[in-house]
């Protein structure tokens, strides 16, 4: 029972943390989706904020896929940067190798063949890009 209510309050706690700091941010920004995911000794925390649209009243959740900011991509490059000299995976390396097979099966060959180095690379583009107008690779 003490291992329960510790977790209780350490879920708790972390949960306060997280809308603690996410609500100067929100408070400025009136049209936001936000989700954010704290891992924590092997615990996973997600919360969501905001709405997705200012026409529908559907709000972000764990799933919600976000468009790459800046910010992200060097925080992207950082951990790919670490799986690199860790010796998990290989800048010259198709995609494809490091994909779950039900993604791969699904995807454009051209796409499968996309290296982690070209998409670690911030001025790289797709030469297919202009293929997918609904800017979704998956064929």
């Amino acid at each position: 029972l003490h291992f329960i209510l510790d977790r209780a309050l350490k879920t708790q706690a972390t949960s306060s943390a997280i809308d603690i700091f996410s609500k100067p941010y929100l408070s400025k920004r009136e049209k936001l989706a936000l989700t954010i995911g704290v891992i924590d000794k092997g615990h996973h925390y997600i919360k969501a904020f905001g709405k997705l649209s200012n026409t529908a009243p559907a709000v972000p959740n764990a799933n919600t896929i976000y468009e790459i900011g800046s910010v992200t991509k060097v925080f992207t490059v950082t951990v790919l940067a670490k799986l690199v000299n860790d010796g998990n995976v290989e800048l010259d390396a198709p995609i494809r190798l490091y994909l779950p097979v039900e993604v791969i099966n699904h995807l454009n060959p051209a796409v499968q063949s996309i290296t982690l180095q070209q998409l670690a690379t911030p001025t790289w583009t797709a030469p297919f890009a202009r293929q997918f107008p609904c800017r979704n690779p998956i064929s």
